[in-house]
């Protein structure tokens, strides 16, 4: 899977990170397993008063309070999962890079202005810091491109996005675009001359 980029109308340039079908085969059983829970929730209460009259009132609440424990979990993970959506635009104009995170209802933008960063990366990173689950192997490798800010201990470096190992070409390229894009210089971090 590797970063696409394309060319807004207005200035900008669009950075994505194509999601995998993971996404959906993860994120949609949970959502559904969600909206099981909150039917779930209403009918358990429904049927309880109905068999028990109200005597079976607080079997019923505590009952429909799990239901709907489990439902308030299970909805909104299985949402953000499936249906949320993340990129990055890279506006010339404005000098900012922004963040921004769609949740279908609702979204959050988070802007960076251009002159906290001194250069773009193209190099072999760790996709995650952490090791695989059982605690043993290295890091799944990728060949990533990142903004190196000029403080790093006030400015946090910014994934942009990945090609596949090695891929170096690829991330080259796509690097070389965003750094003539935002007017900065390109660290190659391959260790080779391209």
């Amino acid at each position: 899977m590797s970063m696409s980029i394309e060319t807004g109308g207005d200035g900008t340039l669009i950075v994505r990170q194509p999601v995998g079908l993971w996404t959906f085969l993860i994120g949609l059983p949970i959502l559904g397993l969600g909206g099981l829970f909150g039917y779930g929730t209403v009918s358990s209460f429904v049927i309880t008063i109905q068999e028990q009259g109200w005597d079976g009132l607080p079997q019923a609440v505590v009952g429909s309070f799990v239901m709907a424990l489990f439902a308030a979990l299970s909805l909104p993970l299985g949402w953000w999962i499936a249906l949320s959506r993340h990129w990055i635009v890279l506006d010339r104009n404005t000098r900012q890079i922004v963040q921004v995170s769609d949740w279908r209802i609702g979204s959050q933008k988070k802007a960076t202005d251009t002159s906290l960063f001194r250069c773009v990366r193209a190099a072999t990173e760790a996709l995650n810091t952490s090791t695989n689950s059982q605690g043993k192997g290295p890091p799944t490798l990728v060949e990533m491109i990142q903004l190196i800010p000029c403080d790093p201990d006030a400015t946090p470096k910014l994934d942009l996005g990945w090609t596949s190992r090695g891929d170096q070409t690829a991330a080259l390229e796509l690097a070389t675009e965003v750094a003539e894009w935002l007017s900065l210089p390109l660290e190659n971090g391959f260790g080779r001359e391209d």
